[in-house]
């Protein structure tokens, strides 16, 4: 159709060949489709022409043709076919269907140029609107045809799928058939199982990619098409993010994938994913009919997996009723579970099964059958909570699956040995339960990776329920076996129990209260025999207590009525007439209806309980009355009434001992208001009984209670006669009696006569040493109250504080040294206090102090300012009657004042010890540094100005001088450095520092110099006072960094008003004050300020030398120095120094430099040996002649062998054997003109400087350069 089209339009316009060309289903590019009188192989050839070209777009913008009379020169047609062809002029012609851009037909002319009239363009537009026409309707019929192919490929799909039940033969034929009906180089059937998708069927996919076997459905990439159910297109997975960087393109090089999911009733049940090797674009009816395969995939899918579930279900149920009837018929526990696994194994599909059981009374678990496997069960691992997958389940009761046994994060490696041993990969485990517990565990292993599904989890669950049943239809046997052996013996052991029971067991009809039944105890309790409790139907009503019998019987009778059982407690009267308390427990038995139809119970003498409730009542009544009475007078009267009520005796009466006439004597009597007893209580004060007169007097005499079982009939009773009259006959007496003897007697009588009761006697004894006790503690606590009033005023003056505390951390009570200890007004006020909270400075010291109770120990407490004191804590704890600790008591030592001086002694120690290493340190870094400066100098002086090698030197000189200033601040604050004071006015000094001061401070700190008035003389080494100013104003410096005030005040002190550290200092004390207004300190700051590389700059900004080094000049000069500073309130040194009443020494001068040179004679001595040879070097170098020992004795050896003068002895101060001051004495001795200069860097004893000045010998401090020695050699030796 194109090629008639191409003909008809170059023979209308006369041109010399035509090509039509048409677009792809991508739109990307067009490509030749027809031609006429074109070369063949123009049209065989694969040249293309893209939609970006300039020809194309415009022919889009327009539907009018496009004509060049002069196409070579022509851009645009740079990109179009035509280039192949030699041609002089064309046309191009668009192609629409409906409206859209389809292709087009380009004539050429390759003689002469054409020249285009517009009847041209407008046949060429008719011919190719028709070739439209025409090219729609052949496109319309060949898509008719595609769809019927494809329809008919998914019928004839359908038809065989539907006649396939093998599900993996299924799936590998849809595979082949959308591969090949789609022409992909690669077919994939992906099946969800749980969130897996798994590899089912393929055609044409590479090994390795199998292989991978699964995909995670939530993060892979293809898992989109399962959970958004829509079809994924890539036309090109090298420019899709997602795809271009992984192995399906790296690695086995697919460029195009088209995946539809396969869904069933509205649920994916898969994949289908084809493959290309080459970039593709997929039409919508790609993506239609590979969507219509996967629908019918997945009904096929659905077909299989019903055909499998109904045969697998057939199994199943085949399986289980075997299972069932092995269960019903055999209750051998070990034939059944072996069963058990078996049929596991086989509905899992599993390669392993197992079933352990819960081991005798513990929690763990061992295999007790296993199917699958060949090992003895002993080498099976313990399956104990939370330990492996058995372990999990155990633990949560919940089922437990994983394709990766070792993988899963849940059970760890536990059992890897066993694991690896039997290659599991794949684990299923579900709990037996039993009854309230898991009583076992059923796994299935297989030895490949697997993803166990819902319906494996419900048949492994299933069969683990009739595991149940078999272990609990064995339990049941066992146990039925059990209970039938112990109900024999129980039966047994009841007749006996019944028999042997000191109690009365009854059964009687509910409706006529006969009894049918009685124990043969009846008789031993009551007195009558049992024949006659059965044979007398009311015989229990009549045997009642007259005045519990109506109560009793009505009780009894409603209970009945109601059917519901019930308690009683009565009295009957036995055969002997005696009162027997009765305690029944009645149960009801019903009949079907609900009424009682039986009545059983037990009946159980309470009488010795009754009593003992009554003595129990007399002992609570008189420990309170007695708890409650303030004296023996006061409780006497309410103890006879208490005692009188709780026994139903009418009368009491108190005898009290006469010890200086030796007899009882009437102290008072109580009697029931009821009775008449007026006469016999009215004799009873005429009465008077010796010891062991009467009952009272037995009582007295026995030191024990006495009982009269009738008073009328006893002639040991005085008023018998009376006792009758008046209604009285049994009585008993009991004495009163304490740690120095019986003190009285009560006696209490009853209306009748009566045997004696011998515990109510136990009782009354007891209760007569409880009343003497009482007398005896009435005592204790008078004299108490006499001891604790001793005992406060002894508590009261003390100096000490002394406190008793609870265990809670509250003070109970106090002394007034301790108030004012604590800066308190009141004692109410510390008794409100929280120890920990309010008292203890650090909380948690407390309870260090409270673990170290046995000893004194030390605690910091706080006042009620705030502020601290140290307090000395010493006592004992106070401890209950179980031992255990109830609170403390204490003595409070303020320690504050001695540990402050204990402080100061360690800081001082402290400093010297570090002083002293820091001088030795120094003063062999001195030595070093002598050599080390004078060696460069020389050198110096040797090289011309421009020597290359003069720099190097420079620094080596300039690096040790820096080091010889540190040295200079170790021997500072170690107090080594020898001092070469004379007398200044300290007050010149300040004020001639004030200009270098200002510099030093800079601009935006104020100096303020107050000068005392008159001379302010001290004796000191200038230098160093020189620098204790400046190291002062530095730290004022910095301390006030955005600016503020620096004052520098000197005055003089009286003796009296000297600090403590120099409280002996005779004479008057001169006084410098450094103050500043900056940031201030707080108190840890101030305690260590003085220390060596103490600092509280950053890193590299500070030494921590600079206060060190005024501690030790000020200290080294007999002075003192102190510092008060407060955070945000400014800081204040103060610096004291012994004054002096001399004149001040004048500055002497020094020589000029034309006069250094000399010829006299010096002596040196040096123990160091490089030091010793530059010293003489430098000498000699400048015309000394030089005598040179290095250790004293030598030197006095040569002064004795040198026969000439010697004008000067330069010697050290610090050296062996002898110091350089006693050698300078014995070498003056033999040559009294002889000139001294000492030279040190280090004093060695703190001596030193005081030989040095009563010398009045110059010193030449180490290290110094060879000018300096020269300077000082002819300063002497012209002096």
């Amino acid at each position: 159709m194109l090629r008639r089209a191409t003909r008809e339009l170059v023979r209308a316009l006369g041109a010399d060949m035509g090509l039509a060309y048409g677009y792809g289903p991508d739109r990307g590019t067009a490509r030749p489709l027809a031609g006429y009188r074109v070369p063949r192989e123009l049209l065989a050839t694969s040249v293309t022409v893209p939609s970006t070209a300039a020809l194309v777009v415009e022919l889009e913008a327009s539907s009018a043709p496009i004509c060049s009379s002069d196409s070579q020169a022509d851009a645009r047609f740079a990109e179009t076919w035509a280039r192949l062809v030699p041609h002089r002029s064309i046309l191009a012609v668009g192609i629409r269907v409906k409206g859209e851009l389809a292709g087009g037909i380009s004539v050429l002319w390759t003689g002469a140029r054409h020249g285009f009239a517009a009847d041209d363009a407008r046949l060429a537009e008719a011919i190719a609107e028709q070739a439209g026409i025409a090219l729609e309707g052949a496109r319309a019929l060949e898509l008719e045809r595609a769809l019927r192919r494809r329809q008919d490929a998914v019928m004839t799909l359908s038809h065989e799928v539907a006649s396939e039940h093998d599900l993996d033969r299924l799936l590998q034929r849809v595979a082949a058939r959308s591969a090949d009906l789609m022409g992909a180089d690669a077919a994939l059937l992906l099946l969800l199982e749980g969130d897996e998708l798994r590899f089912r069927g393929a055609i044409g996919v590479d090994e390795a990619l199998l292989a991978i076997g699964r995909l995670d459905v939530r993060t892979s990439l293809t898992g989109v098409v399962v959970r958004e159910c829509r079809p994924l297109v890539c036309p090109d997975l090298a420019a899709e993010p997602g795809w271009r960087d992984g192995a399906i393109v790296r690695r086995f090089e697919y460029r195009a994938m088209l995946a539809v999911p396969m869904i069933y009733q509205g649920r994916a049940l898969g994949v289908l994913k084809l493959l290309h090797r080459e970039p593709r674009s997929f039409c919508a009816e790609d993506v239609d009919f590979l969507g219509a395969l996967a629908t019918e995939a997945a009904l096929a899918i659905a077909n299989a997996r019903l055909i499998e579930d109904e045969a697998r279900a057939r199994r199943e149920a085949e399986t289980i009723a075997d299972l069932v009837r092995a269960i019903n018929g055999s209750l051998d526990l070990d034939t059944t579970l072996g069963r058990v696994a078996e049929a596991a194994q086989q509905l899992c599909g599993s390669d392993v099964a197992r079933i352990a059981l819960r081991e005798p009374g513990g929690p763990a678990m061992t295999i007790r059958h296993a199917a699958g496997i060949h090992r003895p069960l002993s080498e099976f691992p313990r399956i104990e909570a939370g330990r492996g997958a058995g372990g999990h389940v155990l633990l949560t009761g919940q089922p437990f699956r994983t394709p990766r046994r070792l993988e899963d994060p849940r059970v760890g490696a536990h059992h890897r040995g066993f694991i690896e041993g039997e290659g599991i990969v794949a684990q299923m485990v579900v709990p037996i339960a039993g009854e309230g517990r898991t009583e076992g565990l059923l796994f299935v292993d297989n030895r490949s990776a697997r993803a166990f599904t819902d319906h494996d989890e419900a048949i492994l669950t299933r069969l683990a329920e009739h595991a149940a049943l078999a272990i609990g239809n064995a339990q049941r046997f066992a146990r039925e076996q059990a209970a039938r052996a112990a109900s024999e013996a129980s039966e047994q052991r009841f007749r006996d129990l019944v028999e042997s029971l000191d109690a009365i067991v009854w059964e009687a009809d509910a409706e006529t209260c006969g009894l049918t039944f009685v124990s043969r105890s009846a008789e031993a309790l009551l007195g009558y025999p049992a024949a006659r409790w059965l044979a007398e139907p009311a015989f229990v009503a009549e045997h009642l207590h007259p005045d519990d019998r109506e109560a009793t019987v009505a009780l009894c009778r409603a209970a009945t009525l109601d059917a519901a059982d019930h308690q009683l407690e009565y009295r009957m009267i036995g055969a002997d007439g005696r009162i027997v308390w009765i305690h029944d427990t009645v149960r009801v038995l019903r009949d079907a209806d609900g009424r009682g139809r039986l009545l059983r119970g037990v009946k159980v003498d309470i009488t010795a309980l009754k009593r003992a409730q009554q003595h129990r009542e007399i002992q609570f009544g008189v420990t309170r009355l007695l708890a409650e009475a303030p004296s023996l007078e006061a409780a006497l009267p309410r103890l006879l009434e208490g005692i009188c009520t709780a026994l139903g005796w009418p009368l009491g009466e108190v005898w009290r001992v006469d010890a200086d006439a030796g007899l009882l004597r009437w102290s008072g009597s109580w009697h029931d208001p009821a009775g008449d007893f007026a006469e016999f209580v009215a004799t009873a004060p005429t009465l008077t009984f010796a010891r062991g007169e009467g009952l009272v007097g037995q009582a007295w005499e026995r030191g024990a209670p006495v009982w009269m079982s009738d008073v009328t009939t006893n002639p040991a009773f005085r008023r018998a006669a009376l006792a009758a009259r008046q209604g009285l006959r049994g009585a008993f007496a009991f004495p009163i009696r304490a740690v120095r003897g019986i003190t009285g007697v009560l006696v209490f009588y009853s209306r009748r006569a009566s045997p004696p009761d011998d515990s109510l006697l136990q009782v009354v004894g007891d209760l007569g040493r409880q009343i003497g006790q009482f007398i005896e503690r009435k005592q204790a606590e008078d004299a108490l109250a006499r001891s604790e009033a001793q005992y406060r005023s002894l508590v009261e003056g003390a100096v000490h504080g002394i406190a008793r505390t609870n265990r809670g951390g509250r003070f109970l009570a106090v002394n007034r040294a301790l108030v004012t200890m604590l800066g308190y007004e009141s004692e109410a006020e510390l008794l409100a206090l929280d120890l920990a909270r309010d008292v203890y400075a650090d909380p948690a010291e407390r309870l260090r102090v409270i673990e170290g109770s046995r000893k004194a120990q030390e605690a910091q407490w706080k006042r009620k300012d705030g502020t601290l004191v140290t307090v000395r804590l010493s006592g004992p704890p106070t401890r209950d009657a179980d031992g255990h600790t109830t609170g403390f008591e204490i003595i409070v030592e303020d320690v504050t004042a001695r540990r402050q001086l204990e402080e100061q002694l360690r800081q001082a120690q402290k400093m010297e010890a570090i002083g002293q290493l820091a001088g030795g340190v120094a003063h062999d870094f001195n030595n070093l540094l002598t050599v080390i400066i004078g060696r460069s100098q020389l050198l110096l002086d040797r090289l011309a100005r421009h020597d290359g090698a003069r720099r190097d030197v420079e620094l080596a000189h300039k690096a040790a001088t820096r080091a010889a200033t540190l040295t200079r601040q170790l021997l500072a604050f170690s107090r080594k450095q020898v001092l070469q004071p004379k007398v200044l006015d300290l007050g010149e000094v300040v004020s001639g520092m004030g200009k270098l001061l200002a510099r030093l401070i800079g601009e935006h700190i104020r100096l303020v110099v107050r000068p005392g008035p008159g001379p302010l003389r001290v004796n000191a080494d200038q230098g160093q006072l020189e620098q204790v100013i400046m190291n002062l104003a530095v730290n004022a410096r910095d301390a006030m960094p955005e600016g503020g005030q620096l004052v520098l005040e000197t005055s003089r002190v009286a003796p009296g008003q000297a600090p403590p550290a120099l409280a002996g200092q005779r004479g008057a004390l001169v006084l410098l004050e450094v103050t500043d207004d900056g940031c201030g300190m707080d108190a840890e700051t101030r305690r260590r300020v003085f220390e060596p590389f103490f600092t509280t700059k950053e890193p590299g900004k500070g030494t921590g030398l600079g206060l060190a080094t005024v501690y030790g000049i000020v200290t080294q000069s007999g002075g003192h120095i102190d510092v008060e500073s407060w955070p945000g309130r400014g800081t204040r040194f103060r610096v004291w120094l012994p004054g002096v009443e001399v004149a001040v020494d004048p500055a002497a001068a020094a020589p000029a430099a034309d006069r250094l040179q000399g010829t006299e004679t010096v002596l040196v001595v040096e123990d160091e040996p490089d030091v010793r040879e530059m010293t003489c070097e430098a000498l000699e170098r400048y015309g000394y002649t030089v005598l040179s020992a290095g250790h004293p004795f030598d030197a006095l050896e040569l002064s004795e062998r040198h026969a000439a003068h010697i004008h000067l002895l330069l010697t050290d101060v610090v050296m062996p054997g002898m110091s350089g001051y006693e050698l300078a004495r014995r070498v003056a001795a033999a040559r009294p003109d002889l000139r001294l200069l000492f030279m040190s860097g280090y004093a060695s004893g703190s001596g030193d400087s005081g030989e040095l000045t009563a010398s009045r010998a110059p010193l030449l401090g180490k290290p110094f350069v060879p000018e300096t020695l020269i300077r000082k050699v002819r300063e002497v030796l012209e002096a």
